[in-house]
């Protein structure tokens, strides 16, 4: 599962998603905005700042923590 990128919640049915998801399925639905997880109605979606912070800050720690695990790998001592 991947971080949510620009979070929106569906007032209608509470789900939080991707806009572009609603996006994507309201094209493909050729009709008014749908929620990605239950084909509701997604006439009121409302942006969620906070989220996106927050799963910027978890993706940034995740990328750092790979990279010192890589380091740490490198400086280990070859094992005869």
């Amino acid at each position: 599962m991947e971080p949510l990128s620009d979070p929106v919640a569906v007032a209608e049915c509470g789900h939080v998603v991707n806009r572009a998801c609603v996006d994507r399925e309201s094209r493909a639905a050729s009709g008014p905005q749908v929620c990605p997880e239950c084909r509701g109605a997604a006439q009121a979606v409302v942006p969620l700042p906070a989220l996106e912070d927050l799963a910027s800050k978890h993706t940034y720690r995740l990328q750092a923590l790979d990279g010192l695990e890589r380091t740490a790998q490198s400086l280990k001592a070859p094992s005869e």
